[in-house]
Order: structure tokens, then C-alpha cells, then sequence
């Protein structure tokens, strides 16, 4: 699993932009760390974002029930996917993506941890 760290969650394009590419690279970095070197194989891909706890939020709260959405978190990854996994209009080799959106510490930065590997193993 390759770890990273942003003080700020990207509102605007360009910022997401920074996240995608980052996201490349990590996905790059977790296949030589799982040893994938074909992409012809059924892949699964694990994202978890650890988002920063609000000050006034209460500490039996589980979970971030605010914007970002999975599904924009999801759309992040998918960008940050094309060309490293597929091309971008074939997508087929992913049979399994979880995106998870969990909470972090109070004034904690962003965490996005990256995981990439061969169905069944």
C-alpha cells in the first residue's frame, strides 16, 4: 500500500488534476511492490481516504458524512488510473474497486493510501 499526504482537499480541477497524477504514480509503485507485470489479468484496486476530523465533530462519529462524496473520490482514482492501467477506453482488467472515506484526527492532513493487486491474491 503506498501512502500519501495533502493539507487540502482539491475543490477546483487543477488541484484534482495534482491528486490523479499522484495517484499514478502510487498505482505504479504498488504494482512493482505486488509484482504485477502483465496487465492482462483481473485487478482489483483498494483506495481509502482518511479525512480530517472537524474540531466540533463529535468523537463517537465514525464517519464523514460530508462532501467529498465516494463518488467524486472514485472519479480521482479512475483519472488517476488512465494510462498506467488501461488504456483510456478500455477499463475491463479492473474487476474490483473499493473506494473507502473514513475519518483522520483533528487537524489531521488528507491521507489517500493506494493498494493494487491480482484478483485472488
Amino acid at each position: 500500500m503506498i501512502r500519501m499526504h495533502y493539507s487540502v482537499y482539491p475543490g477546483d480541477p487543477k488541484r484534482m488534476r495534482t491528486w490523479s497524477s499522484d495517484i499514478a504514480t502510487a498505482t505504479q509503485e504498488a504494482m512493482m511492490q505486488n509484482g504485477i507485470k502483465q496487465l492482462n489479468t483481473p485487478l482489483k484496486v483498494h483506495a481509502i481516504f482518511v479525512l480530517p476530523r472537524a474540531k466540533h465533530m463529535p468523537k463517537s462519529r465514525e464517519h464523514h458524512l460530508t462532501a467529498p462524496g465516494s463518488f467524486a473520490l472514485a472519479g480521482i482514482v479512475r483519472e488517476g488510473l488512465k494510462g498506467i492501467l488501461y488504456p483510456s477506453t478500455r477499463e475491463g482488467t479492473i474487476t474490483q474497486i473499493i473506494v473507502e472515506k473514513t475519518l483522520g484526527g483533528p487537524c489531521q492532513d488528507i491521507e489517500i493510501i493506494m493498494d493494487i493487486d491480482e484478483v485472488g491474491r
